[in-house]
């Protein structure tokens, strides 16, 4: 009898976290975007200047270049290669602070509003010059089928390369992937609390139903 007790108090237990152990709303979601009309140009100039670079000017036509996450999270967005991707404005700003745009790809509108990590090195005749930064941001329009993607938090990373210039510059070649966080399990905190009052009254129960047997030993 109480072996039965114990084991019904078990089950319940695990349909319990079982039922609090539900997947989050977030979709894990990556993909590249490229720049489909030719050279990326800086608005000082044709070089990277830590000094003077405070944007740079994205290519008239941009598409994705890949995408992946969890499964079935690129077709539900409505992301495949070479969907083409609009952004709000075609300049975006290299410094840290505000700044808000928009991406418009396949099911999704990712709204940004902050720049983060901007990090410039110049490009000189002796070496490199790189762009780096993060944008982050919210999905804030979603049409894909249960909405998988809206409200989540998204971070779109920037970076670009230049060569070493000995008279004339090379292209400014950049690289741009987004980001949202992965999926995981985690149990709700209602459900934790009434899984943790179910074992402490099984635990009573079975404390109740030993004392009698002791006495009579």
């Amino acid at each position: 009898m109480r072996f039965r007790n114990l084991l019904a108090a078990a089950s319940v237990g695990a349909a319990m976290l079982a039922a609090s152990a539900v997947p989050a709303s977030a979709t894990a979601l990556t993909f590249s975007i490229l720049g489909g009309g030719g050279d990326v140009t800086l608005n000082n100039g044709p070089t990277i200047d830590s000094a003077l670079t405070t944007s740079k000017t994205l290519a008239p036509i941009e598409f994705v270049g890949f995408a992946s996450g969890d499964p079935g999270a690129a077709a539900a967005a409505g992301l495949a290669f070479l969907t083409p991707v609009t952004f709000s404005t075609l300049t975006l700003n290299t410094t840290n602070g505000p700044f808000a745009f928009t991406v418009t790809a396949g099911n999704l509108v990712l709204s940004f509003t902050q720049v983060a990590n901007a990090n410039i090195a110049s490009t000189t005749a002796n070496k490199g010059g790189t762009i780096s930064e993060d944008f982050v941001g919210t999905v804030t329009g979603d049409t894909s089928i249960g909405t998988l993607f809206l409200g989540q938090t998204v971070s779109f990373s920037e970076s670009c390369n230049q060569a070493a210039s000995a008279g004339a510059p090379s292209v400014i070649s950049c690289t741009d992937t987004v980001n949202t966080p992965s999926s995981v399990r985690v149990p709700e905190p209602m459900s934790i609390a009434l899984l943790g009052s179910g074992l402490l009254a099984s635990g009573a129960a079975f404390r109740r139903r030993r004392k009698p047997a002791a006495k009579q030993a």
